[in-house]
């Protein structure tokens, strides 16, 4: 298994219990600082990308591997590894991903989205947001840059009073504001930005709080030429142990998210209370331990069984992306499956 800093921090707590459970050897790796580091120039960055290359150069390709990304990107690798000049196989074979970007791949206008076998967790940073005397209201609230025309369509609600948690997108307030805001607010507006998930949605979560998705298509979301369309492409962790984000939150069916909307969500008193109570249950597992505890489960429960867990990251990661969707548009959809001689173990 491959994966950060922070799964790293937990797994050395009780290595040898985990290794027990989960017949997984463990092999840290920096992803965020490995994608995250536009443009990927530092020194210390491409010495990580190297790093990577040697590693994967001599893993036994026959067998399963995993890689825990709580806030790392494939497709940022791929970029960091481009932009550097640096040759590697880019070879996912035999390997299963937890994601929380929702990565998807694009090639001629064709969505590759089931490229991996992949087992959604949800997109949070380093630190818990903190808890709070603050009461949720019936109101809406969103903070956050403007990557991508769903955020400018949310962040205009902002010019009516009554929703005066709605900034300007790109706006960014002082983080005891910020805290204050989303703490006092039922509604968590999660718009796509340059990936299928956001930190909203997390955060909302962990404050239980009721996430409000809004999804669109990537690529037009940052370029208006290029032609849309109707895709609903959000990103829905945990759909496969019992988590169904419409009926905790709200999935929203296209980019554009108006004023009526909003009102009709924050007038019904009835449904705050029940998506509420909904949302706080699942508080614990939008923690780092809890995206860990659901990593060691997996693992656990198909530990000698690569097949099965390979089948299971497959309906996991289509559930998570309401796949469905993607027959509206041309194309093919491709995806690149495990070896069938695969050995057992991670």
């Amino acid at each position: 298994m491959l994966a950060d800093n922070t799964v790293w921090r937990l797994w050395q707590a009780d290595m040898p219990a985990l290794l027990r459970r989960t017949g997984a050897v463990f092999l840290p790796l920096n992803w965020k600082r490995i994608t995250d580091l536009w443009p990927w120039k530092s020194p210390q960055t491409v010495a990580d990308l190297h790093q990577v290359v040697r590693i994967f150069s001599q893993l036994n390709r026959s067998m399963l591997h995993c890689v825990v990304l709580q806030q790392g990107s494939l497709m940022q690798l791929r970029r960091a590894m481009s932009r550097n000049k640096i040759a590697w196989g880019d070879d996912w074979t035999n390997f299963v991903i937890f994601d929380s970007r929702g990565d998807l791949k694009w090639r001629s206008g064709e969505a590759l989205a089931l490229a991996h076998p992949t087992f959604p967790i949800p997109l949070m940073k380093d630190k818990l947001l903190p808890e709070g005397p603050e009461e949720p209201k019936a109101t809406v609230s969103f903070v956050g840059s403007c990557t991508g025309r769903p955020r400018h369509h949310c962040a205009a609600l902002h010019k009516h009073a009554r929703h005066k948690n709605i900034l300007p997108c790109g706006k960014k307030a002082p983080p005891e504001k910020y805290f204050t805001m989303i703490r006092s607010a039922a509604y968590i507006l999660s718009p796509l930005g340059r990936f299928p998930s956001t930190f909203r949605q997390g955060e909302a979560l962990q404050l239980g709080r009721i996430p409000i998705l809004i999804g669109g298509d990537p690529r037009c979301s940052h370029n208006p030429k290029v032609k849309c369309y109707n895709i609903t492409l959000v990103w829905r962790p945990y759909e496969d142990i019992g988590l169904h984000w419409d009926e905790v939150g709200v999935v929203w069916p296209g980019e554009s998210f108006t004023l009526e909307n909003v009102d009709g969500l924050v007038d019904d008193k009835v449904t705050i209370s029940t998506k509420l109570s909904l949302a706080a249950s699942w508080k614990r597992s939008f923690t780092a331990t809890g995206v860990f505890e659901y990593v060691v489960s997996t693992l656990s429960r198909y530990r000698g069984s690569p097949h099965a867990l390979v089948q299971a990251a497959c309906v996991a990661g289509a559930r998570a992306r309401n796949i469905q969707t993607f027959k509206q548009r041309p194309g093919r959809m491709h995806a690149s499956g495990p070896d069938l001689n695969m050995r057992r173990g991670f």
